[in-house]
């Protein structure tokens, strides 16, 4: 089941109030970037979040609805109160939405490109790392034992 357009529209709003583009302008907002496609995707594998979602949505709506009805006319500070007024009733929606909106984000070319990373998967290319270079494991060669000896 996909998003209405009405729920894609306030999800972007949702989406670019808790990840806002940069203000230098390098990095987009989150809602700019057409992440519901992906955020729809995640809820395809995670069934059980959807409702989560839908409610969160019906009540932001209800809270948009409240303060005139657009989200995007919205003033910053109009939008910031709405988010916040979002979050004391149903801070589970806002939580969810981070869990699932953050590692979209985090992988969407733009933003690698933004961030100065190739955007691609790490392999097959792979990164490029010293041979025989373990130092990544000093920190656990210098803890003490955690097991018993028999």
């Amino acid at each position: 089941m996909s998003f209405s357009a009405a729920q894609q529209q306030l999800l972007d709003g949702v989406l670019d109030g808790l990840i806002p583009p940069s203000a230098d302008g390098r990095l987009p907002g989150a809602g700019r970037i057409g992440l519901v496609a992906a955020l729809d995707e995640a809820l395809k594998k995670a069934e059980a979040l959807r409702p989560v979602i839908e409610q969160g949505l019906d009540t932001m709506a209800q809270i948009v609805a409240s303060r005139g009805g657009d989200l995007a006319a919205m003033s910053p500070e109009e939008r910031g109160q709405a988010m916040k007024d979002l979050e004391s009733k149903d801070a589970g929606f806002l939580l969810t939405l981070i869990f699932l909106a953050y590692p979209a984000y985090y992988q969407h070319p733009k933003v690698l490109t933004a961030l100065g990373l190739e955007p691609r998967p790490p392999h097959p290319e792979g990164y490029v790392m010293r041979p025989h270079d373990l130092s990544l494991l000093d920190p656990v060669r210098a803890r003490a034992k955690m097991f018993r000896e028999t």
